[in-house]
């Protein structure tokens, strides 16, 4: 079945507070963008100017895809017009662009400020739904925490060796007995600092650990950082309804 094209429900009769201030410097600049590349840039400006900061990381999947229960990324599904497009971009000087690769985390996109501007960076915008695992906020705060922690190294190569992952990776093997994970140590990193941006702290992660290991089957299926990022909701929710104190497996 073909699925049902989407329909905008139109925009509200005036902004108020449901809405995110947008560079007015673009004004004289759309025409140099291609359609693709002005998609590209208003989502990395969404995530670094719409959250007060100038920069941000970023999958490939999230730009595509988006980050669940915040948005629907920008819809394009090749990778190679993505790469094209931030490579535009990164020419046509507004991005740059600082490789995670070697420290098994995602690329990190910075906008270029005007000389003599200093980078932005304030504490998480206060406001919305708030706590809950399900909800945007709660992404975008960790979004904000892990660029506060990691912003003291960026004057430096990436370490391979970041603390909290380190942590997540070793509470991992501790707590299922695995001397070896499945999939690489590269992929098992940048899932550990995903379920990270996710669910919004180390510490959740380790909790989300501990509650599928205590669960028959999650236990079997248990075997890869991979798993907590997909099924982290699931383990929640399952651990929650089965507790007589809902408050004691309490993510919040």
């Amino acid at each position: 079945m073909e699925k049902e094209q989407l329909r905008f429900p139109g925009f509200p009769e005036k902004p108020k507070e449901n809405y995110w201030q947008y560079p007015e410097i673009m004004n004289g600049y759309w025409h140099a963008l291609t359609p693709v590349e002005q998609k590209v840039l208003d989502y990395i400006l969404r995530h670094t100017w719409g959250w007060h900061k100038s920069s941000d990381y970023i999958t490939y999947d999230q730009f595509k895809n988006g980050i669940p229960n915040s948005d629907e990324g920008t819809g394009i599904k090749s990778n190679t017009t993505l790469s094209r497009a931030l490579k535009g971009l990164e020419r046509k000087n507004m991005i740059k662009i600082a490789s995670g690769k070697e420290g098994g985390i995602p690329n990190m996109y910075s906008l270029v400020l005007i000389e003599g501007s200093q980078e932005v960076d304030t504490p998480t915008p206060k406001g919305g739904q708030g706590g809950s695992i399900k909800c945007g906020h709660t992404i975008d705060n960790a979004i904000n925490t892990y660029n506060k922690y990691i912003s003291k190294e960026i004057v430096k190569p990436l370490s391979y060796g970041n603390e909290d992952i380190n942590k997540i990776l070793d509470a991992f093997k501790e707590t299922t007995g695995l001397l070896k994970i499945d999939g690489s140590d590269k992929q098992n990193r940048q899932y550990a600092w995903l379920s990270i941006k996710k669910f919004g702290s180390v510490d959740k992660v380790i909790k989300l650990i501990n509650l599928a290991y205590q669960d028959d089957f999650h236990r079997k299926n248990l075997s890869s950082l991979k798993y907590i990022y997909y099924n982290g909701v699931k383990i929640f929710n399952n651990a929650k309804e089965k507790a007589e104190n809902p408050s004691y497996v309490k993510i919040k």
